[in-house]
């Protein structure tokens, strides 16, 4: 079903939940998910943007930011949704319920963090690359971080950071 609503673009497929629950402050920014957006597609990647049941009312907001052959996606069924995150290569969200879905399904997820809380709500290391700055991660470090999940490995590139150290 995936494949259906995609650009004809080569590469792999990243979705992107622009979700999070705001009244809990676990939400990135609107126009953060905007620029990142913006950047990936520059990339040349598959994009589709998935957004949850309380972002409907930013619908029309989020799709005028989009490419025009870039898919804004609002699946209420939770079997559908699970298949289209399923079929992504990288799933990006923020602390979110589609979170711990992705890292369930096994799908490579860049979890954004705007609390600390990662050790009582974020998943293992081994099904999820988590992002968390004090002030605030940036939209150039979830790029970064993404495309080096995508081209080079989470394996690869987790083995770099603990050298590192």
């Amino acid at each position: 079903m995936i494949e259906t609503i995609l650009s004809k673009r080569p590469g792999p497929v990243v979705g992107v939940f622009v979700g999070g629950r705001k009244a809990l402050g676990k939400k990135w920014p609107t126009e953060n998910f905007s620029q990142l957006i913006a950047s990936l597609y520059r990339q040349g990647l598959k994009l589709v943007v998935f957004v949850g049941p309380e972002e409907r009312i930013l619908l029309q907001t989020i799709n005028q930011g989009l490419p025009a052959d870039v898919p804004l996606v609002f699946e209420p069924s939770l079997r559908t949704f699970s298949s289209m995150v399923s079929n992504c290569d990288l799933f990006i969200t923020c602390d979110s319920g589609p979170m711990h879905l992705a890292c369930a399904l096994g799908v490579r997820t860049i979890a954004i963090f705007q609390k600390i809380n990662i050790e009582r709500w974020g998943p293992p290391p081994s099904l999820c690359r988590i992002l968390y700055q004090p002030g605030g991660v940036l939209p150039n470090e979830v790029l970064e971080v993404s495309l080096a999940e995508l081209f080079w490995g989470a394996n690869d590139l987790r083995s770099k950071a603990e050298s590192e150290k």
